[in-house]
């Protein structure tokens, strides 16, 4: 059956191919016939007539111009060496079109007819084949066309491909050639007909033994699976007041959410020891809240900040998983700062491959950075977030009562990314943060909560909108300033929290731009004057510390940065507030130069 119905499929394409070959003769020519006669004859030998006959061999790509009636005319109009040369440059003129237009599918006007699917398809199939389907359907009407568009959609590399047209286009205008002058020496249309005819056919018949061929050496070596499935990912950011009052339904609702079953709910709790020690009747409203709304619970204490991120501590929290019984149907609820839910996080999606995680950020940073999006970590061997993954949460929960119990360095520490994501993504915002920095330093309500939400908004945008939400690639935008600022918290042994520590990077970067003439002083000023009046320090004496190399020991961060991008070096950079790009090599003297110059600024500011 299956063999009946491929026999059909090719009889079919076969019959249809020569009747497109030999319409192309007999439709046009009744057209095309007088007009080529009449320009063979006024405009022989003659440039204007070599230029429309390579135009149109150039756009037969996208028209259905008959190109084996354009072929034998500059053979017959201009000779076998002339002839053949045109037919040469016009085909390969067109597999250049056919390339780009195929390379820029999904942004060009191939992206408004062609379907992603239909762009995953020709990928697909060009990957398979390879330059072998260029070299096999140069001759063959239509699918020559496609095999060009397909190679740009698929990135085969442009030097592969041009090698490849280059030859099989120089072997089929050579054939045209042959054809052609044996016709012209005959004075025959019935050969050169009977040529035009021939060549796509035997093209068509190479085509059909190539691709058997390939699919018997596939099986021979081993048969290559393609397996392509795409997943939708979503997760709700709630912002709320009084989480564990049992009258408000924001937890419960989301603990909810997604249940397709009747057994009871069940959720662990981690909580930031420091945060217990601020707010001590934490456990007890957790107590309340979930016997108010028949949730089993169980409570684990946990140390904040950078102690958490250890790989002792994830051992200890997947023991109390193990102990508790939980699977993937139960939820983590993560309580505390950035650290905590970095470490938590990575420890309940390596728990069973991974169970429900609710994120409830208890300060600024983690509120409005690094508890909202879809990465998890810890440090090892001295590296900032060595080991890790990246994990959508089930939810993520902002109570605007954690925050009153931080302390005025924790409180301000979440400034620091509100800055950076407003310098490289929101003039507005970063005008908006320089006209309320009094009501920030003041800690008035209306003003953090615009900072928290605007600056998680945008965060959100670049996870999603940017195109790479787990950093396949090696551009980091929000990493801005984060080159320096992890090497610093390295070497200061975390003395310096994450948020000081990126006033410091985003500071040093802003005066390299200036160095390396990308940003003006006046702007970089601005900058560094606005970080310092919310509360920042932009100077520590581990900026010019040395190894045993006598080398600055910052600059390793760079290597460091380049391997956690994953091999190659991508330093965001300002060229005006909302407006970056990507460096992939840094100045090492000018980098030290704009050192120097951020310590000279520091100490000509009044204390």
């Amino acid at each position: 059956m299956h063999q009946s119905v491929a026999l059909t499929r090719l009889t079919t394409l076969f019959v249809l191919l020569l009747a497109l070959i030999i319409a192309s003769h007999f439709l046009f020519e009744d057209t095309l016939g007088p007009v080529l006669r009449e320009l063979a004859v006024t405009m022989e030998n003659s440039f204007a007539a070599a230029l429309m006959i390579a135009a149109g061999l150039t756009f037969d790509v996208l028209l259905p111009i008959p190109s084996s009636v354009l072929s034998m005319w500059a053979v017959i109009s201009f000779g076998f060496t002339k002839g053949f040369l045109i037919v040469w440059l016009g085909m390969n003129a067109a597999c250049l079109l056919g390339y780009t237009l195929g390379a820029g599918a999904s942004k060009g006007l191939l992206g408004r007819v062609l379907s992603s699917n239909d762009l995953a398809t020709a990928q697909t199939l060009a990957a398979r084949f390879g330059t072998g389907t260029l070299v096999f359907t140069r001759a063959v009407p239509v699918i020559a066309e496609a095999s060009v568009v397909s190679a740009g959609i698929a990135g085969m590399p442009f030097g592969k491909f041009a090698s490849a047209c280059l030859l099989s286009n120089g072997g089929i205008a050579l054939a045209y050639a042959a054809a052609g002058s044996l016709a012209n020496a005959n004075a025959s249309f019935a050969l050169a007909f009977a040529g035009s005819i021939a060549l796509p056919l035997l093209a068509f018949a190479s085509l059909r033994i190539f691709t058997k061929t390939q699919k018997h050496s596939k099986v021979a070596h081993g048969e290559q699976l393609e397996p392509r499935f795409s997943m939708q990912f979503s997760y709700p950011l709630c912002f709320t007041r009084n989480v564990f009052d049992s009258e408000n339904t924001t937890l419960i609702s989301q603990l909810q959410r997604d249940k397709h079953n009747k057994r009871s709910l069940s959720a662990q709790f981690y909580l930031d020891k420091g945060l217990l020690e601020c707010q001590p009747e934490l456990v007890k409203r957790i107590e309340h809240y979930c016997d108010a709304h028949g949730v089993a619970w169980h409570c684990v204490s946990v140390p904040g900040g950078e102690k958490a991120k250890t790989l002792q501590q994830i051992h200890m929290m997947h023991d109390e998983m193990l102990q508790a019984g939980l699977d993937r149907q139960c939820y983590v609820i993560a309580i505390g700062g950035g650290g905590l839910l970095d470490a938590v996080g990575y420890a309940a999606s390596t728990f069973h491959r991974g169970i429900r995680l609710i994120r409830m950020p208890t300060t600024v940073l983690a509120q409005n950075d690094a508890g909202i999006g879809v990465k998890n970590g810890v440090n090892d061997k001295g590296i900032k977030n060595l080991l890790g993954c990246f994990a959508v949460p089930h939810a993520i929960i902002n109570d605007a009562t954690f925050l009153d119990s931080l302390s005025k360095r924790d409180f301000r520490s979440g400034f620091a990314e509100a800055i950076k994501v407003a310098l490289i993504r929101d003039e507005h915002f970063y005008h908006w943060i320089s006209n309320n920095r009094e009501a920030l330093n003041q800690r008035e309500e209306h003003a953090v909560y615009h900072l928290i939400k605007r600056c998680a908004q945008l965060h959100l945008e670049q996870i999603c909108k940017g195109g790479d939400p787990f950093e396949q690639g090696s551009a980091r935008p929000l990493d801005y300033g984060h080159w320096s600022a992890h090497k610093l918290e390295s070497l200061t042994q975390h003395q310096l929290s994450h948020g000081e520590a990126v006033s410091i990077g985003m500071a040093l970067d802003a005066l390299y731009a200036v160095e390396i003439g990308l940003l003006s002083q006046t702007c970089a000023n601005g900058i560094l004057e606005l970080i310092q009046s919310l509360g920042f320090e932009l100077w520590h004496p581990a900026l010019t510390w040395k190894g045993d190399n006598k080398q600055c020991t910052l600059l390793q961060g760079l290597e460091e940065f380049r391997q956690h991008l994953g091999g190659e070096l991508c330093i965001t950079l300002l060229k005006g507030i909302g407006e970056t790009i990507e460096a992939h090599q840094i100045d090492e003297k000018a980098l030290l130069v704009a050192r120097d110059k951020l310590q000279r600024f520091c100490s000509q500011q009044p204390a």
